[in-house]
């Protein structure tokens, strides 16, 4: 457990000296720098993603966090170095302030974790998070002119409150 806290903080302490006044510090961790605080498949699966460094909020991550190797703290990480900004964040990222998220990105990896944000991960909140993998609402191109005239239609989930306007087209 001492090695994983150093390491935890040896990543902290890189992201807060490469930070400069006024901006939020980086957690460097595109790499496989998360290797010895992943303890499942699918935690090793999203770390063979291609992935980025991870920009957090000041003091909204502690290297004792990470060196408890909890893993919602442990995946939203992953979440965060590997998937995509979401262009109309969630919910939750919309309400909470900055100081109560640790990331200023709401960012979210298809197909992994529920596909909820790094964010509501981190709090263990992904069943609240409104752009998880079965919030998604499909487009699809109707052919047949009966069911539709070949206008794009849109299919929603079974979750209520899911509506074109708030549609994740995937192309």
């Amino acid at each position: 457990m001492l090695t994983c806290v150093r390491r935890a903080l040896v990543l902290y302490n890189a992201a807060v000296a490469h930070a400069s006044t006024g901006q939020n510090p980086v957690l460097v961790v595109g790499g496989q720098q998360m290797a010895a605080f992943i303890h499942s498949p699918q935690g090793r699966a999203v770390l063979a993603l291609p992935g980025q460094d991870v920009v957090f909020v000041q003091g909204a991550i502690t290297p004792k966090q990470v060196g408890s190797h909890r893993p919602s703290y442990i995946n939203a990480i992953l979440i965060q170095s590997r998937g995509n900004v979401v262009l109309g964040p969630c919910t939750a990222c919309q309400g909470l302030r900055p100081g109560l998220r640790p990331f200023p990105e709401c960012r979210r990896l298809p197909g992994h974790f529920g596909g909820c944000c790094g964010n509501c991960k981190w709090r263990d909140h992904a069943f609240k998070c409104s752009v998880r993998d079965d919030m998604v609402v499909e487009v699809s191109d109707d052919d047949n002119p009966g069911e539709g005239g070949g206008q794009p239609q849109i299919e929603a989930g079974a979750e209520a409150g899911t509506t074109a306007e708030n549609a994740i087209v995937l192309a």
